[in-house]
């Protein structure tokens, strides 16, 4: 069975949004077993923790990215690391 998400990336992660997404989010369609690590594989993002992933606002663990299955309607968002100077 299918559900569908939301996925909003931000700053740098940008540029893996998919063509006519608006502003910085897309909703996307995946099986109801999915879990957050495969999302971020098959939107081709680089996983380099420190990456920030939270689902409906709740930071995730490296091993709730591995494990913690998504669920129809929530959002997740990944967020790079932020570097100043």
């Amino acid at each position: 069975m299918s559900i569908k998400i939301k996925i909003r990336l931000f700053v740098a992660l940008m540029k893996y949004l998919p063509a006519g997404s608006k502003k910085n989010s897309f909703d996307l369609i995946v099986e109801e077993s999915a879990y957050p690590l495969e999302i971020i594989r098959l939107l081709k993002i680089p996983f380099k923790p420190p990456l920030l992933v939270l689902v409906d606002g709740v930071q995730l663990s490296e091993v709730e990215l591995k494990s913690r299955a998504l669920k129809n309607g929530e959002t997740m968002a990944v967020i790079p690391p932020l570097s100043g100077g």
